[in-house]
This record gives C-alpha cells, structure tokens and sequence, in this order.
C-alpha cells in the first residue's frame, strides 16, 4: 500500500489513508500504534502459513520450481508488495520488522522475477537433450541392424564352405579291420586272413595233408585251408596282456637276457608289418603242429639272436 495525507474523520479521530496495490483504491485505516500493528502483521503471515514462507526453503534447497503456476507468482508478488508498503508507510517500525526477512522477500521478489526468462532456455535444452536421444537411439539402431546384417551374412559364409569342403577320410585298412576282429574270435577274418598267406607246404608238411584228406575224405586243398585257417586262430590264441618267450628256431633255443631270465616280447607292442609277418610264419606252425596233431604254444621265433643295429629276422617254416 502506499501511503496518502492523513484525514481526520468527523469523530475527531485520525485515520490514515493508504492506496491498496491489491485492488487499486484508497483505504482509511485509524491510526494505531506500532505495538498493535506488529500483532496484526504477525497474525497476517500466521494466517498464510503456505504462502511466502515455505519458498523461501525450497528455493534455497531446490532452486526455482518451475512448475510454479501463475497465480502462485501473482500472490507471492502481492506479499512482497504489501509487506514493502508496510515498512515504506512505516504502519510496522523497522525495528519490529525481522531485518533477514526483509532481505529475503526481497530476494525471493528478485528471483520471482527471473522465472519468466528461465523457462524458456530450460524448454530450449528439454527439447534439445531429446533431440540427442532421438539421435542416439536412431544410431543405436542401426549398429544393431548392421551387425544383425553381418552376422546373418557371415552365417550363410559358413554355411557355403562347409558345403564346399568335402572331408575326406582314408578307408580303413582291411588287414588291420580283420586282425581286430580274428583277436576278438571272429572266424570270418581268421578265413579272410589264412586267404593272404602264401603257404607252399614242404614234403613233411604235404604228407601231413595228404594223410588228414585220407581220414576226413576231403581233399588236400580243403585240408591245407583248412589246416591254415586253425593256424591262424590258434596263432592269436593269446591274451592282449600276455608275454611271449622269444626261441631262436636253428638251436632251439630260448632266449634269456642278462640276469637270466627268459626274455619276452609283447606282441600288441610289435610294429604292425613285423606282427603280420610273425602271425604268418606262427600261423604255418600253428597248421602244421594242427594237422598232426600236436600241442601249440605261441612264442616268436627268430633265425638269428637279434642285436640293437638290425631288424629282428623271423625264422620261416615254409
């Protein structure tokens, strides 16, 4: 309010006239003391507990709110006014007016006033900073789809050169598939194995066939087939764990090593073409000892004693 000469009122009593900024005209009011009006200015913010006081916290804590409606400006805007009209009229002393207060109306008015100029800019980087998401997230997207590109490309890559390399393995060696099997007792192989030795009987071995034919009324041919196929079950009669003795066939003679003791040789550890030719040459002994009848007993029978600087040499019963 701002304050008018003072009219004295046809009772004789003073009243002082003041301009209301809230409306725009002039009201009277009796001339008081400052102590009485003290205690209406105090029931006055009283009254108004969620008006001026309860920003002034929230602008120091959180800044301006910007959020804040028009009204809400409007009616603070008033408070300031009127509480800078009451000091100015002096209708409050300075003295009972709280200095700090003072000072932070004023400031809130200050900041108040600024609010209008900030919204703006503030829209300005709102849209701005979507403008950046929107960005990014198109970016993002087509990372994504460009390396959902390569991945299905490098997929059909992959797929093509397998179709294209054509692996190759070697056919297993048929020897090998049947000596498996025969250790395993398999009569087929020990036939398809007797079919690979070349045996050509010697005259004692030929008479043995001769006179087998005669008791079992086959012919020798059979007979020696026969004979070669035993051979070769009875030459692989042994166990995968078993030791043989080693005789050296011109001395009959068996081998022993130097603390004396009966030197023998695993025959899953011979090299695969001298185990071959070991079965052959035990498979002919094997038919001969058959076809007469004699026991048989698996060893490996060398010509000569062997030594570190040559191959051993088997001793050949044809």
């Amino acid at each position: 309010m701002t304050p008018l000469p003072d009219q004295v009122k046809p009772n004789g009593k003073r009243a002082r006239v003041v301009l209301d900024l809230h409306t725009g005209k002039p009201n009277s009011h009796p001339v008081v003391d400052p102590e009485q009006r003290a205690k209406e200015f105090k029931l006055l913010c009283q009254a108004r507990p969620n008006r001026l006081p309860s920003l002034i916290p929230a602008i120091d804590a959180m800044g301006i709110d910007l959020r804040l409606k028009e009204t809400a400006l409007k009616e603070t805007a008033w408070l300031v006014s009127q509480t800078n009209a009451l000091a100015t009229a002096n209708i409050l002393p300075a003295h009972l007016i709280d200095p700090a207060l003072l000072r932070r109306v004023s400031q809130l008015g200050q900041t108040l006033s600024t609010v209008p100029l900030m919204i703006p800019a503030v829209r300005r980087q709102m849209s701005q900073f979507d403008q950046t998401i929107a960005g990014l997230s198109s970016l993002l997207s087509n990372q994504v789809a460009d390396t959902l590109k390569i991945v299905e490309n490098l997929t059909l890559w992959i797929q093509e050169l397998s179709r294209s390399i054509q692996i190759s393995f070697p056919p297993p060696n048929p020897l090998v598939s049947d000596l498996i099997a025969a250790l395993d007792r398999d009569p087929s192989a020990a036939e398809r194995l007797a079919l690979r030795i070349d045996w050509n009987p010697n005259h004692w071995q030929r008479e043995s066939i001769k006179l087998k034919a005669r008791v079992d009324g086959l012919s020798p041919k059979q007979v020696a087939k026969n004979a070669l196929i035993q051979g070769v079950i009875l030459a692989l009669g042994w166990e995968k764990g078993d030791e043989l003795p080693i005789l050296i066939g011109p001395e009959s003679a068996w081998l022993y090593g130097d603390q004396q003791q009966l030197t023998t040789v695993s025959p899953m550890q011979m090299p695969l073409r001298f185990f071959w030719d070991w079965i052959k040459e035990e498979a002919i002994r094997a038919a001969w000892q058959w076809l007469v009848g004699f026991p048989y007993a698996p060893s490996v029978v060398l010509q000569t004693y062997p030594d570190d600087d040559s191959d051993w040499q088997l001793f050949r019963f044809t």
